[in-house]
């Protein structure tokens, strides 16, 4: 018996299409927003919660500086700091240079005259910082919390007549807090003897202070079992 196939192309053919129209359709329900909600503008979305409100956006850090100086607390670990930084031409001081209208030598960075330079330091996390400042010839020393408004520390001619040879070099210590400067330091050094041109002359200096270590939730001896895997794995026995 003969079998007619010439309708067979046709058919699948009308599949394949009927196919493809369900897809396309498909694909349009799935980008389509719900008939009760509005697309946002811009393609931004709303933020929706669980329980249908809506989710407020993060809440950015606010810098809050400190009023008061930072006391270590009786059982807390903290790691005592102290780096010295050499003032001169190679510049190791320039981290914490804010404004330098002086120069340098091989020994030593000054300003003469009109000139000041001055240093900025950041204690908002420290604890009892100290600055200690290796300073020879005419010198005043001002501190500041922001850098305009100014407390004389030390004027080398109130005391003494004027050096011109740095033979009066010499450590100068500031404390900060006792300045009430709890958060952003900068210390300023300008020539009380504007007309000779014997102004100050930094060799070195080291800011020292300590700092909360973070470390006290930690416990070396607590060892997840993967890390005791890992040893057993690595360990070995040898015969005689």
């Amino acid at each position: 018996m003969h079998h007619s196939t010439s309708r067979r192309p046709w058919r699948a053919f009308i599949l394949c299409l009927a196919l493809l129209l369900t897809l396309g359709v498909v694909v349009a329900c799935n980008n389509t927003p719900p008939p009760d909600e509005e697309t946002p503008p811009n393609g931004e979305g709303n933020n929706t919660g669980e329980n249908g409100g809506t989710t407020p956006p993060p809440i950015e850090e606010v810098y809050v500086p400190n009023t008061e100086p930072l006391v270590r607390e009786e059982g807390s670990l903290y790691i005592y700091s102290s780096s010295t930084y050499v003032c001169n031409s190679e510049n190791q001081d320039k981290p914490f240079l804010y404004k330098n209208y002086g120069n340098t030598l091989a020994y030593c960075r000054f300003a003469d005259g009109f000139n000041t330079i001055v240093y900025k330091f950041d204690i908002h996390t420290k604890f009892e910082p100290v600055l200690d400042f290796t300073i020879g010839n005419d010198y005043m020393i001002e501190i500041s919390p922001d850098g305009k408004n100014w407390t004389k520390v030390y004027n080398w001619l109130d005391e003494h007549s004027t050096c011109r040879d740095r033979s009066n070099e010499a450590v100068f210590t500031i404390d900060p807090y006792e300045f009430e400067v709890y958060d952003i330091c900068y210390i300023r050094f300008s020539d009380p003897s504007t007309q000779d041109g014997c102004g100050p002359c930094l060799t070195k200096f080291t800011f020292s202070y300590y700092e909360d270590s973070k470390l006290e939730s930690l416990n070396i001896f607590n060892l997840n079992k993967d890390m005791y895997d890992l040893l057993d794995d690595l360990s070995f026995t040898t015969e005689d």
